[in-house]
């Protein structure tokens, strides 16, 4: 008897800890909760900062109608700027050239960035690897019109490039490698490889060797173990970083103007010319607005195609 009712006093105490443990259970979350928010916030308040409450300015700004040199919401309700979009060929032209030409740097970016990341990845020596990402950091922190200008003097008419070519007898003209499409996806590819190859270089590095060792010892060559093995293994991060990389080029200003000189029209440039030139700060936001409907479209795209790899 005496022995049961110990039992039963157990039983009870386990019943009765239950809510107890649940409820405490529930407090641990709401702290954790609590500190990730305050973690969070500085990086919450600079985003509603420099985007939420500017996008709030330019949305409505871009329903204005044309005032030149005033920045004053006037709540107009104006479709005018909209339709001067559609009814202008400019602005198609330098829609699909952002598009485009953007598909085409980040295209171009992979066929260079991947083989790079994949030849860091295979580094074993703690020391070299550490010091080749630096060198990739290095060639990403030096200032862009710097880099450009080192790509003027490369890709000119009387660059490095076309002197060599009409030296060695290959081609007496050279070739037209700057003011035109060429020129800026060139220019592109050059200031976006390094985030390319910081992206999937960490993901690269986290596949293991022996899985490529036993595929190789299974018959499988180098095109079977990339299509079938390291590209799976990375493709969350490849379209990642592609999306990172069709987001800089669309919004690129430096590299259209110092490599184009202004003959390919981009919504970047456009959009700098109408609100820093001109003044026209309503039709400038309406151009704005467009390059950031066709980020979320691409971002949407990329959320849909990656959806497996991220479960």
């Amino acid at each position: 008897m005496q022995g049961l009712c110990l039992h039963s006093f157990v039983m009870n105490q386990q019943v009765l800890s239950i809510p107890a443990s649940r409820s405490a259970r529930y407090r641990r979350k709401g702290v954790q909760g609590v500190e990730a928010l305050a973690m969070l916030l500085p990086t919450l308040l600079l985003y509603a900062a420099l985007l939420v409450l500017p996008l709030l300015i330019v949305a409505p700004l871009a329903f204005d109608r044309p005032q030149l040199g005033q920045l004053v919401v006037r709540w107009d309700g104006s479709l005018i700027n909209f339709e001067r979009l559609l009814a202008s060929p400019l602005y198609a032209t330098a829609l699909a050239n952002s598009i485009g030409l953007s598909i085409a740097a980040t295209l171009l970016t992979l066929l260079v960035g991947f083989p790079l990341a994949w030849q860091l990845a295979r580094v074993q020596s703690a020391r070299r690897i550490n010091v080749l990402i630096l060198l990739v950091l290095a060639a990403a922190q030096v200032d862009v019109v710097l880099r450009l200008f080192g790509m003027v003097a490369l890709l000119g008419d009387e660059g490095t490039v076309n002197r060599l070519l009409r030296a060695s007898g290959v081609l007496e003209g050279g070739l037209p490698l700057m003011y035109n499409r060429l020129g800026v996806v060139l220019g592109l590819v050059q200031l976006c490889t390094p985030f390319m190859v910081l992206s999937l270089l960490g993901a690269l590095r986290r596949l293991d060797p022996a899985i490529i060792e036993c595929a190789r010892s299974l018959g499988a060559g180098t095109a079977t173990v990339l299509w079938r093995i390291v590209l799976p293994w990375v493709r969350g991060h490849l379209l990642g970083a592609s999306l990172l990389v069709f987001g800089v080029s669309m919004s690129a200003y430096v590299v259209p103007a110092m490599l184009a000189g202004g003959r390919v029209p981009m919504l970047a440039n456009l959009l700098y010319e109408q609100i820093m030139g001109v003044g026209n700060w309503q039709f400038g936001a309406a151009l704005a607005l467009l390059l950031f409907v066709t980020a979320c479209l691409v971002v949407g795209a990329n959320q849909y195609l990656t959806r497996e790899a991220r479960a």
